[in-house]
């Protein structure tokens, strides 16, 4: 079976075992169990695993199609892997709130309205595999200069507006995750816990229902769909980067601006892009320069996505940090490492698409072919 259709047939499945977790007990099930109050207790602890489990298949795929050769489809399998996190949340909210009355129909769900309400996170989950992200994308096809000269400055002015709104939009993901975090007023002890979700899990109570039990492993199969996203393979490398950023964000009090100004290097990107609209081939035609003008635009509204899902994953967050904060000792251990995992998703993907100078040979932070990339394909040599 092809990766596609291997996530298209996980996705359909955790869906099914989605709707089946909120749909009042059948007639044959009442039959089998009795009619007693117990029964929706058994049919949650039943439904939430089968949930459990399809979510963890779903992460595998996805897992899967990040190591493959097409970027686009590596990029949109990770932008699925943000949005099932934010479905993840939801539903392990609605388990908490409701283990005690039961999930009985689509009239009683709660946060996971939310995440249905939204059309970006629909549009992510549904869009097929084998388009790539250029699949989600609506970009409205400007009419371009024929005159050289006017098709460089148009080209000179598109990556200045590159240059500045891809680090305002990280700029405000990173911020927003930031806030999460230092309101969570964890002590260094307890935020090291955790980033291993097998600790956030070890850390569940014994005594807590299993409904409760299967509603922690969801929260955490979430956390571990960002990380996924970030890079499966060195999740340790990026645990540590994450969390020396966040300790300088905190304890040398730097800004994000100013992180993300250290980190990017935007003016150096610019420099360079610069460099290489000066040295284009005496003669290149207005279509060279338009070819990076409209990959820049292409890639400008890949971020808007990208930028788009997680502002949607830290609206989920304010809505389950509620009961993930009464849930103690595990809960607000696994709030801290859901806002760490969005932090590091928003900075490593902004760098992503502006070409930042950090991903040397790591392709598992390389999936966008950016902006220093789009202008030395369009005019580094004639075509």
């Amino acid at each position: 079976m092809s990766t596609t259709n291997a996530y298209q047939n996980t996705w359909d499945q955790y869906q099914k075992a989605v709707r089946t977790l909120y749909a009042p007990p059948s007639t044959s099930e009442v039959a089998d169990r009795g009619t007693d109050i117990p029964v929706v207790t058994e049919l949650l602890e039943e439904r939430s695993e089968m949930v459990l489990t399809r979510s963890e298949e779903l992460r595998q795929v996805l897992a899967d199609s990040l190591e493959g050769e097409n970027l686009s489809q590596r990029e949109l399998a990770a932008l699925k892997l943000v949005a099932t996190a934010a479905y993840d949340l939801s539903v392990a909210s609605d388990l908490l709130d409701a283990e005690n009355v039961g999930l009985t129909g689509e009239r009683e769900r709660g946060v996971s309205n939310a995440v249905l309400a939204s059309d970006l996170v629909r549009r992510i989950l549904d869009a097929p595999l084998e388009e790539g992200i250029g699949g989600l994308l609506e970009v409205e096809r400007t009419v371009l200069p024929n005159d050289p000269t006017v098709a460089r400055a148009q080209l000179e002015a598109t990556i200045t507006a590159f240059l500045s709104d891809i680090p305002q939009q990280a700029a405000t993901m990173s911020q927003m995750a930031l806030a999460g975090v230092i309101n969570l007023r964890l002590e260094p002890a307890q935020a090291a816990f955790s980033l291993a979700t097998q600790e956030v899990l070890a850390r569940v109570p014994s005594g807590v229902s299993l409904i409760v039990r299967r509603g922690a492993a969801l929260v955490v199969e979430a956390i571990n769909k960002l990380w996924t996203a970030i890079g499966p393979q060195r999740e340790a490398q990026a645990h540590q980067q994450i969390t020396n950023w966040l300790d300088q964000l905190q304890r040398e009090r730097a800004t994000v601006v100013g992180l993300l100004d250290m980190l990017y290097e935007a003016q150096r990107i610019g420099e360079e892009a610069s460099g290489l609209i000066a040295a284009a081939p005496t003669g290149t035609v207005a279509a060279r320069y338009n070819q990076a003008t409209l990959a820049l635009e292409v890639l400008s509204h890949g971020y808007d996505q990208t930028s788009g899902i997680l502002e949607w994953v830290l609206r989920i967050l304010a809505l389950v940090k509620g009961p993930l904060l009464a849930a103690a000792p595990w809960g607000p251990l696994a709030t801290y490492s859901a806002y760490l995992g969005v932090l590091g998703y928003a900075i490593y993907s902004g760098g992503d698409y502006l070409d930042w100078y950090r991903t040397g040979n790591i392709t598992w932070l390389d999936r966008v072919q950016g902006l220093r990339t789009a202008v030395k394909r369009a005019l580094s040599s004639h075509q």
